[in-house]
């Protein structure tokens, strides 16, 4: 296209007008925040309490615990066993906060007998997580580890309907693939509607997912697809802002798209991600196998606050020589600080570990007004 004079004056105001918009970031892990939670723990998830304590909830010993910091993570008090399963194991706890200051807490339960289901359960706390109410089923798979159910993990959305995600295989009893299931109640726990679909790949096996509400009141739910590249899997995000009330997230739907702005090697392997947002910008890791034989590492990415082109990658863990980092999740500990937890080997101490980072976003001067000759 052939510029014009006007055309020309106006492209460097363009520009900066574009660049001013961007938020940048850069994650410095402190060493001097590094703390051991709980030893020989796996799975942990964060969340912090009406009375302001944090709670960390994990697998340990084949019981979901939980323990509790009082001054904002640089100490645990010993862990306490909320969760037993006399049948097998409670795996893959996560908390949620509700707005009426009630704690949700969602887990797995992965039968070790063939004559029980595996479900998605859920227990409340109405005290700061002291007490809870027995255990509530609000799923059942299949009785057998190819047709389960995996990984829940809720969120709260601003009309107040609660959402649990979760890996859903019992719906391909004949096939290897798997979803992402969704249950949603509109009246604070107490019912459940019957399960949507959120995203499914043909042939392949969509899983473990964490979901965020966005600054725009849209539903960003990270994923691990091996469908990217490399048959691999890869983070990926789906997108939703009707609730998941219409059809599924499918492979060429622009509700679905790879999360990072440099992609992994089709060789490499990117799994287990977890997501959490802020007003202005998006948070993403997740375990790393470089290659074949080696030791996973936690990464972290930052992205924009529409939960898109993550980059900036960083290790907030140095694990001992042959270990790697599993299961890791994010906690915002406070608007200006991200927390990385991970299951991880340092110091011989393999168990929970954490770390911190301040959250430096800044924004380019804004550009001058276009002088006019």
């Amino acid at each position: 296209m052939k510029r014009n004079a006007k055309t020309t004056r106006l492209i460097p105001l363009f520009v900066l007008a574009l660049l001013a918009s961007i938020s940048h970031a850069q994650l410095e892990w402190d060493p001097s925040t590094l703390r051991l939670v709980a030893e020989d723990a796996i799975y942990a998830r964060m969340a912090r309490t009406p009375n302001n304590n944090i709670l960390c909830v994990f697998e340990q010993a084949s019981e979901v615990r939980i323990a509790r910091s009082s001054d904002n993570g640089m100490s645990w008090d010993p862990p306490k066993t909320i969760i037993t399963y006399p049948h097998g194991t409670p795996a893959n706890p996560e908390l949620l906060v509700l707005n009426d200051e009630r704690i949700l807490l969602v887990y797995n339960e992965r039968p070790s007998k063939s004559d029980h289901h595996y479900t998605i359960m859920m227990s409340l706390s109405e005290d700061n997580a002291n007490t809870w109410s027995p255990p509530r089923e609000l799923y059942r798979a299949a009785t057998t580890f190819e047709n389960g159910c995996w990984e829940p993990m809720p969120i709260q959305l601003r009309n107040d309907d609660i959402h649990i995600y979760f890996a859903n295989e019992n719906p391909y009893r004949d096939s290897n693939e798997q979803e992402i299931s969704v249950l949603v109640s509109h009246d604070l726990a107490m019912s459940f509607d019957p399960t949507r679909t959120v995203c499914f790949r043909p042939n392949h096996r969509d899983g473990m997912p964490v979901a965020a509400v966005l600054h725009s009141g849209i539903i960003a739910v990270a994923i691990e697809d091996n469908g990217i590249s490399g048959n691999r899997f890869k983070p990926a995000i789906v997108t939703s802002d009707d609730n998941w009330e219409t059809s599924p997230v499918q492979i060429d739907s622009p509700h679905r798209y790879p999360a990072l702005h440099t992609p992994l090697e089709p060789s490499q392997t990117g799994a287990a991600p977890y997501l959490v947002a802020t007003e202005d910008a998006t948070f993403l890791s997740a375990q790393v196998f470089v290659s074949d034989g080696a030791q996973p590492m936690m990464t972290v990415w930052i992205g924009n606050k529409d939960a898109q082109d993550f980059q900036d990658p960083s290790t907030p863990f140095a694990p001992d020589p042959g270990a790697g980092c599993y299961w890791n999740a994010l906690f915002m500990k406070t608007p200006n600080t991200i927390t990385a937890i991970a299951h991880t080997t340092i110091k011989n101490k393999r168990g929970i570990w954490a770390i911190d980072a301040p959250i430096n976003l800044r924004k380019p001067d804004a550009p001058k007004a276009l002088q006019h000759p």
